[in-house]
């Protein structure tokens, strides 16, 4: 009796939890209960753990680690800026995701025969898996400690992806076989299980690694909803009525939200997470119009005559931590008679509802707060739209358009008797040996540029030296024009002690020097769109269309190629922005077709 008086009440608390948990989501919905709702479901799992915490063998283990996670989490939180506020998500996401992949280890370990909870353990661990891994690499991708992934290692990233489904396939197939005495044991199984830890932290990382930075917010939704469905399962495992109604709820929660987000930007989700937007942007609508930029008193002169203005933000706004002063600026707007409103777009900053929390802390009035939905059909009655700092929300092609040159200059600098004389493309190395008291002779001392290209990365490519008028069999670099001496670095002359030469400074020096005066053979000056995420020191690909042929995308095989930014400088006025650059290429090289256009 005592045992089903305890049965049911814990039954009946994890009940209760449930309930706070789904009228604390419904209140999340709306704004102005928000705040409710978020403390209804704190006080629904405060109740889930206290009624789990009471089964526990050694409840004060768990009550302590309680304590010390809520502690890094309290401190997380308070310490974080708003800005920041998407990378901590998704890494408290992930911190979801490896407690479903512990929790379902340790099970799997204390299991002595197979049964149908072994396939729901594997999909908790796969899942939990993908969900830390995958978290982890989206927090360094929105910290901007992680820069966008080389062409190749996207594509084997899709591949590994798939692989990785396949493994996940032949494992179940494998546990299916061993449950009906069909082929493997235990002990197979047990192997299996082990690859599969490493797959799910791997798929992880090969999952979020392709998607690029503006595809983010959709991503930590769906790894949000991700680290529900393995909570789910975990609950699944551990017989755990609360933890699976959490997990659902999570899990279908954040996978509408993914879908609301996805359809927002007009994109399915195979399209975000496995086509990427630079290989979809031929589908955008073609921007017609003239910009035409406009001073700060004519921008006074447009608001202070409007009747009724949209506010677009976006990340930018929470960077310049604008929200303030946007307030402001709607307070003066409405006391001359004038109608504010906010879009907020589901895409809008690096999560959904950041716009809104932000604005929320500047006391913008929910109700002026409009989705795209409330928002399109009063948009032909707008007098002004004020975009700040979301550029990427209204322009879904602002990566193209940032990487666009506006104009250039070419300057080829082939002084080649200067670089003759400095040693650019050959030189003698005379070294004077301490032991013998002899020089090195021009057999052994000679430099060629021709040589070291060979075995070496340049910007250009392929390097073609010219040839001599009356020898066309020879190049320039076969004659040395520059001599440099040096005493031979060797060891001492002690029995059992070497006598090799113990580094070739000259040979060195040599390569430096001649990378150094190549690197200027041709100069390239740019202008471009304001963009700060370029550099100096970065290297950027460049393509100039050929002037010869009618086909598109057919490159001039001289000019295109690899740069060098030298100098940048970004320009901001009243008028507008724009980045001007002046890149070097150390050669003269083809360009590559096959090449990523940048």
């Amino acid at each position: 009796m005592m045992d089903f008086n305890y049965i049911f009440l814990q039954e009946f608390g994890y009940i209760l939890a449930a309930i706070l948990f789904i009228f604390g989501l419904k209140m999340l919905g709306q704004e102005s209960s928000a705040a409710r709702g978020n403390l209804v479901s704190s006080i629904g799992m405060f109740l889930a753990i206290l009624v789990t915490v009471t089964n526990i063998i050694n409840p004060i283990l768990v009550l302590v680690a309680i304590l010390l996670g809520g502690s890094i989490g309290a401190l997380f939180a308070l310490r974080v800026k708003m800005t920041s506020i998407p990378e901590m998500v998704a890494l408290f996401n992930g911190f979801g995701g490896l407690s479903s992949f512990f929790l379902a280890w340790s099970e799997f370990t204390s299991t002595s025969e197979i049964n149908i909870l072994i396939l729901i353990t594997s999909l908790t661990v796969f899942i939990g898996g993908v969900t830390f891994s995958g978290s982890v690499i989206a927090f360094l991708k929105l910290s901007e400690s992680l820069k966008s992934s080389p062409v190749f290692l996207d594509k084997f990233s899709r591949v590994f992806l798939i692989t990785s489904f396949i493994y996940l396939g032949f494992f179940t197939v494998t546990v299916l076989l061993d449950l009906f005495n069909f082929g493997p044991n235990l002990l197979a199984v047990n192997d299996g299980f082990i690859v599969l830890l490493i797959v799910s932290i791997l798929a992880g990382i090969f999952f979020v690694l392709p998607i690029g930075g503006g595809d983010m917010p959709v991503v930590i939704s769906l790894l949000n909803s991700l680290s529900g469905v393995a909570a789910a399962f975990a609950g699944i495992v551990i017989s755990n009525t609360a933890l699976i109604v959490a997990g659902c709820l999570v899990g279908a929660s954040g996978l509408v939200l993914t879908l609301i987000m996805a359809k927002s930007m007009n994109r399915s989700l195979y399209n975000i997470f496995f086509v990427g937007y630079a290989a979809s942007k031929g589908d955008a609508q073609e921007v017609s119009g003239e910009v035409k930029p406009i001073s700060a008193e004519d921008s006074f002169l447009i608001l202070e005559s409007a009747s009724s203005v949209l506010v677009v933000p976006g990340y930018g706004m929470a960077v310049a931590q604008a929200q303030h002063v946007v307030k402001e600026l709607g307070d003066l707007l409405e006391e001359n008679g004038c109608e504010i409103n906010f879009g907020i777009h589901p895409v809008a900053g690096r999560m959904p509802g950041h716009m809104n929390v932000l604005l929320a802390e500047a006391n913008v009035p929910y109700d002026n707060l409009l989705e795209p939905k409330d928002i399109n059909p009063k948009m032909n009655t707008v007098d002004v739209v004020l975009v700040i700092g979301a550029n990427d929300v209204v322009n879904p092609n602002k990566e193209a358009q940032d990487y666009q040159i506006i104009n250039h200059v070419t300057n080829r600098n082939q002084n080649m008797l200067e670089k003759l004389r400095l040693g650019a493309y050959s030189s003698f190395r005379a070294y004077f040996n301490p032991l013998n008291f002899a020089f090195t002779g021009p057999d052994k001392g000679k430099f060629r540029i021709s040589d070291y290209v060979d075995n070496s990365r340049n910007l250009g490519g392929k390097i073609e030296l010219p040839k001599f008028a009356d020898d066309p069999d020879k190049s320039i670099g076969d004659v040395p024009t520059r001599m440099m001496t040096g005493i031979v670095d060797l060891g001492t002359v002690e029995v059992g002690v070497s006598t090799e030469k113990n580094a070739d400074g000259l040979e060195f020096q040599s390569q430096s020097l001649m990378r150094y005066n190549t690197l200027f053979t041709q100069t390239l000056t740019i202008t471009v769109a304001c963009n700060t995420d370029l550099e100096a020191g970065n290297v950027v690909e460049c393509l100039f269309p050929a002037t010869t042929t009618k086909k598109e995308k057919e490159y001039d095989q001289e000019q295109s190629g690899l740069y060098m930014i030298k100098e940048l400088c970004h320009h901001f006025d009243s008028k507008g922005s724009y980045t001007s650059a002046k890149l070097v290429r150390d050669t003269f090289g083809q360009f590559s077709s096959n090449n990523k256009e940048k």
